[in-house]
């Protein structure tokens, strides 16, 4: 009788199977099996896409080939976790009626890589061993932890940082045009002091949040200098300055580094202001290599909790875990192609696996803030486009992740906000999804607050008569010559709302009750954008300004 010769996707399988047993959200018609250049098995664990790749530990240099196969599906983000396991010789030649039994017996090698972790060993199981394992790298990327000790650590630097800054009256002042923060005129003594000091620690975030992207890009770009090379430059400012010109120019990136080259030209030349920008560079450095947190909408967090106005601006922050659940919840309806594609394709479902049918989805927030609700439906498209393409047995290689994000970036994601600073923010948590993917352009569109030459303009309220509205500026490709002067500068560009297949957003509906007050950031104009806010509303139906509370 002749002896059986298992493969290995058929023992990967039967893995992958026993493991969905054990807790694990999968069965059967959600664990996908692949050939050469795919995972070998990809499945679904409480929300989080995990991979397994496995090799018997007959076949030459195995825990190499698994090893590195493990950790490139994982930067490449095909999956947050993947496991790299070593099936025991034995396996190969189980005759097949057998195999399971005997592989839920057997002791497997295999190691767990995570986007928060890599145990750097080998350890040796039976499946429930490795469930176990894959449950405690399922929590570690789950909590909150590493985010909130990296974004305690951090925030105590930009602290530090700001308070050298907040006493140089003339550059905050700067620093508030430049970031969107009004000077009202007669400002009491006590506000300016506040407003000055939101102004250095949002500057510092700025610059902290540039240095942790150009680390990221460093990894996929040769021509951008790494972080620790730029701390050896004897004058860091000049060095950070000129770098980041250079790549906004000939890479791109414009929002996330043309701001922070702007706010290092208004600094004061010292040596105060090179020893804190030196300060944040190391600080980042160490922020870079926790690379779940720079996954987890860092910088959004903290912006929120340095930010002394947030009553005043409306920015409420929304949180990462009811944002990821709000989009999963609703990529998860049956979406179907709108009429306006085409009369044939009208109804039919759309193929999220299709980077054609994906591309033409529009999602737009029209309050985006950091970018927290963009995000998470990058996410939950991102999953989509995976599932979609490992059920139809389509390729599933980077070129294909590439072609995703590029997709979301410069087809899908559609961004407005009146701040330039959280516009910046967005740009830099949207790209950090994919820091390696060059885009076009950003649909990302800082929305002109306050009295345009005496016009009043209302932000993204000004959507509520016109599909199209003049804004400051556009955060792409386009615009690398303007610089923004403040809400009474002309308009240099047009913003325009697509047609939306989907509008998710946590608008900045403010009371105007004490000292809250609608356009309370801006107390000069207030009371003519309130005019033009009810002029603008008694043309619309009831149905579109319901939620707009008192005006």
């Amino acid at each position: 009788m002749s002896t059986a010769r298992n493969r290995e996707e058929v023992v990967n399988t039967l893995l992958a199977l026993l493991i969905s047993r054990m807790g694990v959200e999968a069965d059967a018609e959600t664990i996908h099996v692949h050939g050469k250049h795919r995972p070998d098995v990809l499945f679904q664990m409480h929300g989080l896409r995990v991979v397994i790749e496995g090799k018997f530990a007959d076949h030459p240099g195995a825990e190499d080939l698994v090893l590195n196969d493990a950790r490139n599906r994982v930067r490449a983000g095909i999956a947050h976790i993947a496991m790299a396991a070593i099936y025991p010789r034995s396996l190969r030649t189980t005759p097949t009626a057998k195999l399971a039994e005997r592989l839920e017996k057997s002791q497997i090698k295999y190691q767990i890589i995570s986007e928060a972790s890599e145990s750097g060993e080998w350890f040796e199981g039976d499946p429930a061993s490795l469930m176990s394992a894959l449950r405690r790298a399922h929590e570690t990327l789950t909590k909150d932890d590493v985010v909130e000790q990296t974004a305690k650590a951090l925030s105590i630097q930009l602290e530090a940082v700001a308070k050298l800054w907040s006493g140089q009256i003339g550059a905050c002042d700067r620093l508030s045009s430049i970031l969107g923060i009004a000077l009202p005129k007669d400002e009491e003594t006590q506000r300016a002091h506040e407003r000055r000091e939101t102004a250095a620690r949002v500057s510092a975030l700025v610059l902290a949040n540039a240095f942790i992207f150009q680390e990221q890009l460093a990894h996929t770009d040769g021509r951008v200098a790494g972080l620790r090379k730029l701390d050896r430059s004897a004058d860091i400012v000049s060095a950070a300055s000129g770098h980041w010109k250079w790549i906004w120019e000939n890479i791109n990136y414009v929002p996330i580094f043309q701001l922070a080259e702007r706010i290092l030209h208004e600094l004061p030349a010292s040596s105060h202001t090179d020893a804190a920008v030196r300060a944040l560079l190391r600080e980042t450095i160490s922020v870079c290599t926790r690379q779940a947190a720079l996954r987890h909408d860092l910088m959004g967090r903290i912006y929120h909790w340095l930010l002394h106005y947030a009553k005043y601006l409306g920015t409420y922050y929304t949180s990462v875990p009811s944002a990821t659940l709000l989009l999963k919840l609703t990529m998860a309806a049956a979406w179907e192609r709108p009429r306006q594609e085409s009369a044939k394709a009208a109804g039919e479902p759309i193929d999220f696996g299709d980077p054609v049918h994906l591309a033409s989805f529009k999602v737009g927030d029209l309050a985006c803030g950091t970018g927290t609700l963009l995000m998470a439906a990058a996410q939950a498209l991102s999953d989509l486009y995976i599932r979609k393409r490992a059920e139809s047995d389509r390729s599933l290689e980077q070129n294909d992740l590439r072609t995703l994000h590029r997709a979301l970036m410069e087809n899908v994601l559609h961004g407005y906000d009146v701040l330039p600073s959280a516009l910046h923010l967005t740009a830099s948590t949207l790209a950090m999804l994919a820091p390696e993917v060059a885009f076009v352009k950003m649909n990302l569109y800082i929305m002109p607050l306050g009295l345009d030459r005496g016009h009043p303009r209302l932000g993204s309220l000004d959507f509520l008569n016109n599909d199209v509205v003049q804004t400051q500026v556009a955060l792409d490709y386009s615009q690398v010559e303007t610089i923004r002067t403040g809400a009474a500068s002309n308009a240099v560009t047009n913003a325009k709302v697509p047609k939306l297949n989907l509008c998710v957003m946590n608008p900045p509906f403010t009371r105007s009750v004490g000292g809250n007050l609608l356009f309370g950031s801006l107390p000069n104009d207030r009371k003519a954008l309130q005019s033009e806010l009810k002029k603008q509303v008694r043309n619309v139906p009831a149905s579109t300004t319901a939620g707009l509370g008192s005006v």
